[in-house]
């Protein structure tokens, strides 16, 4: 009885070894393929990573980047109607450095009034200009718009504007 119940002890164990075997055989079979498959979802995910990556850059710069056209649009906005701006450059690099502004203007006193308008021009309640001051006026003639005065200004653009 005891060699019968061995027996059957031994044969119930064969056969759980034999399907453990299988099933870690399909398990096995089963993790190559999912690495199969994950291996092609690796570009996919590197391409996610690098465009979260730019946005990120993105974002940053486009925090840090002053608003040009509402800079430019609060300048004109600030002139007389007299005036014309003929040249304005803003960058990021004439920010805190002396930069050129030229407008043209119909009378001299306009070309002085641009400078003192230009002294409080704000935007935000910060300043755009940190100095301003003639750098030379002239009369060229009258031009097609009408002015006759060219003032040329030298300006500094404010790096407070930086941190719109």
């Amino acid at each position: 009885m005891m060699s019968i119940m061995i027996v059957v002890l031994a044969l119930e164990m064969l056969v759980v070894y034999f399907l453990l075997s299988n099933d870690k055989a399909r398990n096995e079979a089963m993790i190559i393929d999912n690495q199969q498959k994950a291996s092609g979802y690796n570009t996919v995910t590197a391409q996610a990573n690098e465009f979260r990556a730019n946005l990120a850059i993105s974002k940053y710069i486009l925090d840090k980047q002053a608003p040009y056209s509402s800079l430019i649009l609060a300048i004109a906005q600030a002139l007389p109607s007299e005036a014309v701006i003929d040249g304005l450059a803003i960058t990021p690099a004439t920010f805190g450095v002396p930069t050129t502004l030229i407008v043209q203007t119909n009378t001299s006193e306009t070309a002085i009034r641009v400078k003192t308008q230009l002294q409080d021009v704000m935007f935000n309640n910060k300043h755009i200009f940190s100095d301003v001051s003639f750098e030379s006026i002239s009369a060229p003639g009258a031009s097609a718009g009408g002015t006759s005065y060219r003032a040329t200004y030298r300006v500094t653009y404010s790096k407070d504007m930086l941190l719109q």
